[in-house]
């Protein structure tokens, strides 16, 4: 699903993509599964950005196996809540008048007989006739 966090700046909109990508896939991991599954080397923000969780509580970072960090997420705070997508509304045409006279048709056709039967009466209603 896609977030939007443009209403941040760009060091926090990374942060708040960290905190999500925590969240969703789970809230302990390694420091290296993270960096991997976010392409860490690709964000050139991305020291300044976990250094901002990290000063702000909202990450801890604890030792593993094997000289490993673990990260754990300590909180989820609300600037880095994103922003609903508003969805546009389809555009809607209106049926024409070959589509009403065909559609009993094509209903009783696929097996929809009481829709079909309910697609007739409108049409009789309606006065389009063949």
């Amino acid at each position: 699903m896609k977030r939007e966090f443009s209403h941040l700046t760009p060091v926090e909109r990374l942060a708040a993509q960290i905190i999500d990508r925590l969240d969703c896939l789970g809230s302990q991991m390694s420091k290296r599964e993270l960096e991997r599954a976010m392409s860490a080397h690709k964000r050139p923000l991305w020291k300044e950005a976990w250094a901002m969780l990290i000063r702000k509580k909202c990450i801890r970072l604890t030792a593993g196996k094997r000289r490993q960090q673990v990260v754990q997420l300590m909180d989820i705070p609300s600037w880095s809540e994103p922003r609903p997508i508003a969805k546009k509304r389809k555009r809607r045409r209106p049926r024409s008048p070959w589509f009403r006279f065909c559609l009993p048709m094509f209903l009783m056709r696929d097996g929809y007989l009481e829709q079909a039967a309910e697609a007739d009466a409108a049409l009789e209603q309606d006065g389009v006739e063949d």
